[in-house]
Order: C-alpha cells, then structure tokens, then sequence
C-alpha cells in the first residue's frame, strides 16, 4: 500500500491529488487497486496526516526524521506585508514597464534588487554593503544569489526612470487611496556626506548642523495625507527661494496638477515665486519672515482683544488654542496667528538672551583695551547687532545703546507668525489648519534621517547619491501605505514603525532535511493577527520551502569599501 500523486491538466494549469493505492500482480502484471481518494492536499495537510497515523500506530521517530538539522532563525513577518503593500501599489510592474522602454539592455529585474534595498530600508537601514551580510538573514526568495555589483548599478539605472515611476505612482496612489490633491505641501531639507561626494555635493546652509561637511538638498512635495508626489536632489548650495518654479512646473506638466493650494514656509517667499504661482493657477499659502520684513510688521496688532479663538491640534492629538487676526489688503489676506503657550516661551528666551547681552555690554565696557578691539569682541557676540547700536562717539570713545525699538518688536512677535495667502474661498480656520498641516512633511523629512537613515551618504558618484535617495523616497511611500490602513478621523493610531516592530516577532526557523530547505513560521501573536485583519491579508502559511543563498561582492570592492567601514553603518 502507497500514497499515489495523480497529476491532471485543466484550462493549461497542472493540478496534483492524492490517492491511497494497493500494488498487486495480476496475469504477469503490475497493477493498482485505488483504496481511497485524499484529493488536493497542502504540504500542511500531509504533515498532519503522517503525524496522525504515526500516533495511531505509536511509531516512533525514523532515523531518516532524526537527521532534521535547524539551521537559523530569519526575518519574515515584516517582508510578508510589505510585499503585499508592494503587491498592491503594483511597483514591480511600473518599474518594468518603465524600465522596458528606457533600460533595454539591463541583464537582471532591477525592480527585485531595487524591493531589496527598499525593504531593508525599512527594516535594517544600513549601506548596500552591510545589506549583503544580512541578506542570508532575511526571506526574499526572488533572490537565491545576491550580487553587489547589481546593488549598486541598479540605483544608477532607476534614476534615469525616476520620473516616469513617480509619476505612475501618483496616478495609482491616487485611485488606491483615494488622494484628494487640492493642496500640495513642498519644503526642503539637506542631508550631509562622509566624504566629498560627487559634483552635486557643496557645502551650504545645513539642516542637520554640520556646515563642515558637503552635502545635497532634498526637495520633496507630498499631498495632505502625507503620500510623497515627486522628489529632486539639488546641489548643496542651492537657495530655498531659486528651487520653487521648476517645482511648480513638475507639478503641472509631469503630475498634471492644474489646480491646487501650494503650501511653503518662509524660505520660498518672493514676489517674484508667488506671481510665478499664480501665474501656473495655483493658489498659495505662505508662512513670512517675522523680522526685517515691512509686510509683516504692517499687518501685526498688539492688542490680542481684537483676535479671534480656535481650537487646534498638535500632531500628538493634544488640543491647543489659538488666536488669529485677518487683515485683508487688495485681494490678498494675511492671517495673524498667536499661541499663548509658545508666546510664553518665546518671551521668557528673550529676557534671558537681553540680559545675558546685557551683562556682557557692561563687560566689555569697563575693559581698559582700545576702543576698537572693544568694538570688535562686542561685533563676535551673537544677536548684539539686534539689540545694541554701539561704536565710537565724536571723541573716538566706545559707546553702546540699547534699542528700544526693536525689544518692543521682539516681544510683539513673541508667539505669532503670519500667513499671506491668495485664496479666497477657505476661511481662516482652514487656511491655519492647512498650513500647520505643513509639519507633515517635516515628519517626512525626521522619517527619511531617523528611522530611514538616509544621512550621511557614502556613494561617490552622483546617479548612486540620487538612487540611493530616491531608494528612501520609495520606502516612504510605503510606510504611509501601511500607516493609512489605521488613519481614524485623518489620524494615524500607531506608526509604521510600531506595526513592524509587532510584525518582527513572526520569525521563520529554517531547518534542512535530506538537502531539502523548509521554514516553519513562529506562532503569530494577537497583535499580528489584528494587523494582517486590518490590511486584509490572509494567515500566513505555514511552511516555506527555500534554497541556499549566496552573496557575490568583487574583491576590489570589499577591500575598498571595508577601509571606509561602511558595513558597520
């Protein structure tokens, strides 16, 4: 008596059942005689049938059993659902299509290698190098042979198909998760370098504090759910002001944006990009520069009994109230906010920073040194222009006097800021929520150098640096897929980070049999089970049956790289 597998072929697909048969001879002849019908099974269901007749029998464990070898524990429960993410988005299939029309005479998928590095993005971020060492850790079975070589050289292939990409994927955001684009929200950032870098690379005003080293900026548009629309890299020296336009052309020649409200903080403000936005038909809503600006100083008021009150929210959920002044002026309104809790701060910042100035003034005063050395340590204090006219009086004698003037402005801005906006339609309200809606793209911003780890970059060669960007971007993009599966009332409940920690304890034990490597999952917990629930994936099955992986790094590149110890990063 045995177990037979039938094979049959229907509609071109080949299906397997099982039978129990009996083998006798008849006339000289070998025949069988089918004892019962089992049907279609999974490798599960015949697991548990040999574990049931091996308990009705009371047979013990065969030799053959007792040569199962356990060989590692790796990442799986995180993969499974990005890749259901990815799955959904449909980037394999948009990178492809891109790729078949500008990248013809690539040997390999660059979409597998390109989910490689964005998963690990998100799981373990680190340089490609140090991904090579933890591939054999993570289940990614579109790959049995990873090559270095091809980490690489697919970052400087998927920037020549960034556009068309981004733009397939706004389109497919859009009918996925239903993305109203009536404001757009656009800042930028910088992100600093090792070594030199490449051309792009300058230094310039740094973000992250280190104006001692090269670095590019990221400029980033994003909607006001968060999803990212398009991203460029711009060279490190770059003014906030000179970048606006040609992002307002991308908005609407490549993402056929025609009508929306551009939301930017103070650094994009001129004359000149606001009658370039209206020019292209889009309406605007800009934060202005508190100090040295005549705008600003004509439309603030004193007298907080004139304001208005709302109520408004952190991006904790915590309530906050908020007073604002509209003051209209030839078909533009700008909207005076003050928030007493940060007036208080502010206030209490500026008596320390005046008193502390004030204290170093009487210093320098009564130092016997010459006049023009006094002038000269009063010039190396920080703010001391601000807030004291000094110099040398008739009798080329130092002197020093406090402005007056601008201690009353500075307490009068203590708290506030002001939004100039062309829009018409929107009340105040909104005009206030959408422009604080702006911090979402900083939280981008904090996702894309924190939890992404895109500073400090190592590529040398400009297409690696925007790959390697453009890589961050994309898995972006994914958390914010995964985060809008538990948005209540517009509100994300737990973080992409929260749900892939919860997603980590599903492991996948790797254990090989006869030469044969299979995967049995951990038990998932009652988090992970609400989470697949929630994105409406099905449990997952319960074994994986894999092969040996291999790694390829050239020799020259090791030993290169290995002096800049970028496998530790």
């Amino acid at each position: 008596m045995f177990i037979k597998a039938c094979k049959s072929i229907k509609n071109g697909k080949t299906y397997i059942h099982y039978q129990i048969a009996h083998s006798y001879r008849q006339d000289g002849k070998i025949k069988h005689k089918l004892i019962a019908n089992l049907g279609r099974l999974s490798d599960r269901d015949v697991d548990s049938l040999v574990r049931g007749l091996r308990k009705i029998k009371q047979k013990p464990i065969s030799v053959e059993e007792a040569q199962l070898q356990h060989k590692r524990i790796i990442t799986f429960g995180e993969i499974a659902v990005l890749e259901h993410l990815w799955q959904q988005l449909g980037i394999s299939g948009i990178i492809a299509s891109c790729a078949g029309k500008s990248l013809k005479n690539v040997e390999w998928d660059i979409a597998v290698y390109l989910k490689l590095m964005i998963f690990s993005r998100l799981l373990h971020p680190g340089s490609e190098l140090r991904l090579t060492e933890e591939f054999a850790g993570i289940y990614f079975p579109e790959l049995s042979v990873l090559e270095y070589h091809k980490l690489l050289r697919s970052l400087s292939y998927a920037i020549r198909i960034k556009d068309e990409v981004e733009e397939a994927l706004f389109a497919r955001q859009k009918d996925l998760f239903h993305l109203q684009v009536d404001i757009v929200f656009y800042d930028i950032t910088s992100t600093y370098f090792e070594a030199d870098g490449p051309a792009i690379a300058k230094k310039g005003y740094s973000r992250d504090k280190r104006a001692d080293r090269n670095q590019v900026l990221i400029a980033l548009v994003v909607t006001k759910e968060g999803f990212p629309i398009g991203h460029e890299v711009l060279e490190g020296n770059r003014l906030d002001k000179s970048t606006v336009k040609a992002v307002l052309d991308a908005l609407k020649e490549r993402f056929a944006i025609d009508s929306c409200i551009f939301v930017g903080d103070r650094g994009m403000v001129t004359e000149e990009n606001l009658a370039y936005v209206q020019a292209q038909g889009y309406r605007y809503i800009v934060a202005l520069r508190r100090r040295r600006l005549y705008e600003t100083a004509a439309v603030l008021e004193e007298d907080l009994g004139k304001y208005r009150e709302m109520v408004d929210y952190d991006l904790d959920g915590k309530e906050k109230r908020l007073k604002y002044l509209e003051v209209r002026e030839a078909g533009v309104r700008y909207i005076v906010c003050h928030n007493n809790e940060r007036a208080s701060g502010d206030l209490a910042k500026l008596e320390r920073r005046v008193e502390k100035l004030s204290e170093q003034m009487q210093e320098i005063s009564k130092s016997r040194r010459a006049a023009d050395q006094l002038i000269k340590r009063v010039g190396r204090i920080y703010h001391a222009g601000r807030f004291y006219e000094y110099g040398l009086d008739k009798e080329k004698r130092f002197f020093y006097r406090f402005k007056e003037d601008t201690y009353a402005y500075e307490k009068l801005i203590c708290g506030k800021y002001v939004l100039k906006t062309n829009e018409q339609r929107l009340s105040c309200e909104e005009l206030i929520r959408a422009y604080k809606t702006l911090a979402r793209i900083e939280e981008a911003f904090k996702d894309m150098k924190e939890f992404l780890e895109v500073r400090p970059i190592f590529h040398r060669t400009e297409d690696n640096v925007r790959g390697h960007i453009f890589v961050a971007v994309l898995a972006y993009l994914l958390e914010k897929a995964l985060e809008s599966y538990f948005l209540k009332r517009g509100k994300c409940r737990i973080t992409a980070r929260r749900i892939l920690e919860h997603l980590s304890q599903v492991k996948l034990v790797v254990s090989e049999l006869n030469g044969h490597i299979f995967g049995k999952l951990t038990e998932n917990t009652p988090e992970v089970k609400a989470i697949l629930k929630k994105i409406g994936l099905k449990s997952f099955q319960d074994t994986y049956y894999l092969e040996h992986k291999k790694v390829t790094i050239p020799a020259t590149a090791a030993k290169k790289l290995a002096k800049y110890d970028i496998c530790s990063r």
